[in-house]
């Protein structure tokens, strides 16, 4: 799973450099960030993580998420 995080923020960073505008960086806050983003979708996944995995995870999400 930190991996798929790894990728998200990878893609997030993508997405930012090549937007041209406010309004396209909005979108792509709500894109990850929104009710159903994707950084969203993995936050709701941490408790179905082993308890061991879990501080990585949520350390990992944080970095991205801030």
């Amino acid at each position: 799973m930190k991996e798929q995080n790894d990728t998200i923020f990878q893609k997030a960073l993508t997405d930012l450099a090549k937007a041209s505008g406010e309004e396209e960086i909005q979108e792509i806050r709500v894109r990850y960030l929104g009710k159903k983003g994707e950084l969203t979708l993995i936050k709701k996944c941490l408790g179905s993580l082993s308890i061991e995995e879990r501080p990585a995870v949520g350390q990992s999400i944080n970095i991205v998420s801030d």
